[in-house]
C-alpha cells in the first residue's frame, strides 16, 4: 500500500478509523441479531398451538396415548431464542458502552 496514503499519520489515521468502523459493524449486527432471534422466538410460537390440537386428534383416533414432545420442543426452541436475543442485546450493550467511554477518551486526550 505505500504510495497511496500521503504519509505514516494518514496511514494510522486511516487504520484507526477502519478498526472503529468494525467496531460499530460488529454492535450493529449483535443488536439486528437479537431483534431477530427476538421476533422468531415470538413466530415460532403460533406454531404449537395446531400442533397441539393436531396431537389431541390423534389421540382421539388412534385411542392411545401419544407424545407432546413437538409441542415442548417448540417452546423449547422458542425459549433459547429469547435468552439468545438477551444475551446478543446485552453484549451489543457492554461494547457499545466500552466503545463511547474509549471514544470519549479520546476526545479528552486531544482537547
Amino acid at each position: 500500500m505505500q504510495g497511496t496514503l500521503p504519509s505514516a499519520e494518514a496511514a494510522h489515521a486511516y487504520y484507526a478509523e477502519q478498526k472503529l468502523k468494525s467496531k460499530r459493524l460488529e454492535i450493529v449486527n449483535m443488536k439486528s441479531g437479537a431483534r431477530i432471534s427476538f421476533w422468531a422466538a415470538f413466530l415460532v410460537l403460533p406454531l404449537a398451538i395446531p400442533m397441539y390440537f393436531w396431537i389431541n386428534s390423534l389421540q382421539d383416533v388412534l385411542g392411545q396415548e401419544t407424545s407432546y414432545r413437538p409441542v415442548s420442543g417448540i417452546f423449547i426452541v422458542s425459549a433459547g431464542l429469547i435468552l439468545l436475543s438477551v444475551f446478543l442485546k446485552s453484549t451489543g450493550n457492554h461494547l457499545e458502552q466500552k466503545l463511547n467511554e474509549l471514544l470519549k477518551q479520546e476526545e479528552t486526550a486531544h482537547e
